[in-house]
């Protein structure tokens, strides 16, 4: 036995390489900890987990507006779906976000463009537990 060895906790290198490990190990579980709040904290913040929170609060109807050109916007859909709730009704209006005017090149007078977005908007029906068999009441 050397030395170095004698006050049973290793060399120092030996605790220097276990106390780096146990600090990366903490770090990791850290940065997994706020990674979970992150992904928590984005779906809350999103159409469906609006969704599921009005569908907790008891609410009867849920409204929501989805850009037509979000290419997840089917899947935003079913997501909602899966909260809970029946889609009533959808339909798209352009939302103007402004215009533009610029001179002709050949000609006189100007040209205008509009700018802005096709907007969907949808209305949910809430869905209680003896709705989803599918099945009418009537």
């Amino acid at each position: 036995m050397s030395i170095f060895d004698m006050d049973g906790g290793g060399s120092r290198a030996e605790r220097r390489r276990r106390k780096r490990e146990q600090e990366a190990a903490a770090y990791l579980d850290r940065m997994q900890a706020e990674a979970a709040a992150d992904e928590v904290a984005a779906f809350e913040a999103s159409q469906p987990g609006l969704a599921r929170r009005s569908y907790e609060r008891g609410d009867i109807v849920f409204q929501c507006a989805i850009d037509a050109a979000d290419p997840d916007a089917v899947e935003l859909l079913n997501a909602i779906c899966d909260e809970g709730w029946e889609l009533i009704t959808g339909s798209f209006v352009f939302e103007t976000m402004g215009q533009e005017s610029h001179d002709r090149v050949f000609g006189s007078g100007q040209k205008f463009e509009v700018l802005g977005r096709t907007v969907g908007h949808y209305l949910f029906r809430r869905l209680d537990e003896d709705d989803e068999d599918g099945e009418d009441d009537e």
